[in-house]
């Protein structure tokens, strides 16, 4: 009984601290500093709490948001996360700011601003400034440095990659390093085997093979091809200003 009685003083007393408006100032999304979680929603505090302090998820976590630390198998924040996490699988559905470290992958769909490393994947379904690190890259809107296998970026991208595919839906300012490099718009570098600009660029390729619907600058390689160039094809090096 006297266990009883301590427990459940110790429980409101935590609740009272979490929910203390001058403090905190949000009373729809109490406060804890500790999260322990062993399947959503099995965890202490309900995922409708915000963790200010450390999360260890046994298998899945989930809180409104995180700012801190968080360990464990797969860790996941309703809203925004700020800090470092840690763990098999880490998902944000709003702004990451911080850093992530995962042995599969990274998922963010907000706004993200941080250092990401995982085995598999990182997917950020808005714009990413930092550095990437992983197999897959995926992005939106990038700026920053990426390594890996592929990398995709949908947006605007300024920065460099380095990658055995980098794959650039809209234009890149910036350099790009690896095997096959396509960037829609280029104003920069390609450096590869394959570099391809199927709309228009400005700056270098030098590859095995260049092409470029429209483009301003220096092709080098064993073939190059500018298609709005006085001399469309021409190998070794082809030029257009």
């Amino acid at each position: 009984m006297k266990k009883l009685v301590l427990s459940a003083l110790a429980v409101a007393s935590l609740c009272g601290m979490s929910n203390a408006k001058d403090f905190y100032g949000d009373v729809d999304h109490p406060v804890t500093p500790l999260t322990i979680a062993f399947a959503d929603p099995i965890q202490m505090p309900f995922n409708n709490w915000k963790t200010y302090g450390l999360r260890f998820n046994m298998f899945v976590g989930n809180s409104f948001s995180v700012r801190g630390l968080d360990l464990g198998l797969v860790g996941m924040t309703v809203n925004d996360f700020r800090g470092l996490a840690v763990g098999v699988a880490n998902w944000v559905e709003g702004d990451m700011y911080g850093i992530q470290l995962a042995a599969i992958g990274n998922v963010v769909n907000g706004y993200t601003r941080a250092l990401q490393m995982s085995g598999i994947i990182n997917y950020n379904q808005s714009a990413f400034t930092g550095m990437q690190m992983s197999l897959i890259n995926f992005n939106s809107a990038f700026m920053g440095l990426q390594f890996g296998l592929l990398n995709w970026n949908r947006g605007v991208c300024y920065g460099l990659e380095i990658g055995g595919v980098n794959v650039n839906d809209s234009e890149l300012h910036g350099w790009t390093l690896g095997p096959i490099n396509y960037s829609a718009r280029l104003y920069g570098t390609q450096i590869g085997v394959v570099n391809v600009v199927p709309e228009k660029g400005r700056g270098l390729q030098l590859g095995v093979f260049n092409a470029a619907t429209e483009f301003q600058g220096v092709q080098i390689g064993l073939l190059n091809i500018i298609g709005d160039g006085a001399v469309p094809i021409f190998p070794v090096i082809n030029a257009n200003f």
